[in-house]
């Protein structure tokens, strides 16, 4: 019944070029945004990645070959009532093919911007644990770092606290490992942090973190990050 009705009031060759060019300036936009404002360290664009990524980039794809569906049918219905020689040119059919390509681009822009906001996530919480184990160390000048980020929870009014969830080791998609060795007296003098997406074989979460006491994020992409992995700008 929806179909119909969109057939219904869709079967002008005016308002599928109406439609055509509102989603081509949509298209135009999310490309900009996509080419100007999320193009840096933490995002890797799909063809980069793999061709098929490509696709997989496409969540909306269902909704784009319903949107395919309902203009084929716009335009039989008007060939149907006689009209594909006086309204409904082969250009008509062009505009509407182009209005449907015109959605892919959307699935790129959130696919990214999903990303984006995961992997800057893992970076706050890896800052946040360095600041943390500082205020910790700085406060037990006898122990140092603590054992493990579980520590850092508690007190409630302490200023090393962190979020209970980012203690727990999983935030965002990401998995932090904590590691500190002890001294010869048995202060804990040093430590590291890694940050691992729970799901590195996407092309949208293939960013690896790491840290320890010097304050210095470094990042790589598709491999676990070390000391010696090149500093995050």
């Amino acid at each position: 019944m929806v179909l119909k009705c969109a057939v219904d009031r869709i079967n002008d060759v005016r308002a599928a070029k109406a439609i055509a060019a509102i989603s081509l300036g949509l298209s135009a936009l999310y490309l900009v945004e996509l080419l100007v404002f999320y193009r840096n360290d933490y995002l890797a664009f799909p063809w980069e990645a793999s061709p098929t990524a490509v696709l997989r980039g496409m969540p909306f794809l269902p909704l784009v070959a319903l949107a395919a569906a309902v203009v084929a049918l716009c335009v039989w219905k008007a060939n149907s009532h006689g009209r594909a020689k006086s309204r409904t040119p082969i250009w008509a059919l062009a505009w509407s093919v182009l209005a449907v390509l015109s959605l892919a681009p959307c699935g790129f822009v959130f696919s990214h911007q999903g990303a984006v906001h995961t992997q800057m996530s893992a970076v706050a919480s890896v800052r946040t644990l360095s600041v943390a184990l500082r205020e910790y160390a700085k406060a037990h000048p006898s122990e140092g770092y603590p054992s493990s980020i579980s520590q850092l929870t508690q007190p409630t009014d302490a200023p090393w606290q962190i979020d209970p969830v980012l203690g727990a080791g999983i935030k965002s998609a990401y998995r932090f490992a904590y590691a500190a060795n002890s001294g010869a007296v048995g202060k804990r003098t040093r430590y590291t942090i890694s940050a691992e997406p729970l799901h590195p074989k996407s092309p949208y979460s293939n960013r690896f973190f790491f840290t320890d006491e010097s304050g210095v994020i470094r990042m790589e992409k598709d491999k676990k990050a070390t000391a010696d992995s090149a500093a995050l700008q």
